[in-house]
């Protein structure tokens, strides 16, 4: 009777230790398998031969992950996301004084919702004069004239990747930024590529990790009056736009009227979409992203690559 006992005892634990261990096995598997992740990205969407633009839907929409073919969760139009500019001024630019009504006018024509923070580059440092609000009308009365002979020595995309700290990730709503410079960057020189500049890469990293458009407009100043120094200041305004998704807008001419390239920005800006789709993993690569639509006369901005982690 013991001896019974004893076998089935341990027939009990022998069944209890297998139960265990193909439960440990389950789990480690489970474990194991890659879960999947919602990247949200904001995109904008451009007429080639400025022709209307149709309402566009999911199935409109192509997105590429280093060449693969994602499944897209969710597209919604600019006019269902809130938007957040944050619109960053450098000194130095001479002609800038005479445009600031047409820059307040621009504020308070935006969507109804918006909200605008405004901050000012001055001489290695960030000047914050109003955070994010959706009273326009106060945030346009916190634009200021600026000195045009600061801001000689120092570096504009610094202090921009300063500035992007300042925005929240929040997947329900649009954060961009319209960015006023003259685009020179003093330490890399004037015959440097744009993705050399170590300041300029790493503003366009930290953009596009947060899903950050930016919107670029050149002003020239007193250190970008030659051909080469104009050249390499607008080349790098051109890089920064593109690879966050963003536009820039520029001129060879010594004086620079900004109602134009606002007024191009409003539409722009109506002419987004919010775009959500399924990523197999995280991890701490970079990958190259492309979207496209079935339409061949549109052209659709995004940001170029994006990191999970910094």
């Amino acid at each position: 009777m013991l001896k019974r006992s004893l076998v089935s005892l341990i027939l009990v634990v022998f069944l209890a230790l297998c139960s265990f261990l193909e439960i440990s096995a389950i789990a480690t598997f489970a474990q194991n398998i890659p879960k999947e992740t919602v990247r949200t990205v904001t995109v904008t969407v451009k007429e080639k031969k400025n022709l209307p633009i149709p309402n566009l839907e999911t199935n409109d929409f192509q997105v590429f992950h280093d060449g693969k073919l994602l499944n897209i969760k969710s597209v919604t139009p600019a006019s269902e996301v809130p938007l957040n500019l944050g619109i960053l001024i450098q000194e130095g630019a001479s002609n800038l004084n005479l445009e600031l009504d047409t820059v307040k006018r621009f504020i308070l024509t935006l969507p109804y919702g918006s909200k605008v923070m405004i901050a000012y580059t001055k001489d290695g440092f960030l000047d914050i004069c109003q955070v994010f609000t959706s009273d326009l009308d106060k945030a346009a009365n916190k634009l200021q004239i600026v000195d045009p002979f600061s801001n000689y020595y120092s570096n504009s995309y610094l202090d921009l990747k300063n500035f992007l700290s300042y925005f929240n990730p929040v997947e329900a709503e649009r954060n961009e930024i319209l960015f006023i410079s003259d685009g020179f960057d003093p330490f890399t020189g004037t015959f440097s590529s744009p993705s050399s500049n170590l300041y300029l890469a790493e503003a366009i990293r930290k953009a596009q990790k947060k899903n950050i458009p930016i919107f670029s407009i050149f002003t020239p100043s007193a250190r970008v009056k030659d051909f080469f120094a104009r050249t390499s200041a607008t080349s790098s305004l051109i890089y920064l736009s593109e690879q966050t998704g963003g536009n820039a807008f520029y001129t060879n001419s010594g004086y620079v009227a900004l109602d134009s390239p606002l007024e191009e920005l409003s539409k722009l800006l109506n002419q987004q979409y919010v775009i959500s789709y399924i990523v197999p993993s995280k991890d701490s690569k970079h990958h190259q992203v492309k979207i496209t639509t079935d339409y061949s006369s549109l052209s659709v901005l995004t940001a170029k690559e994006f990191y999970f982690y910094e």
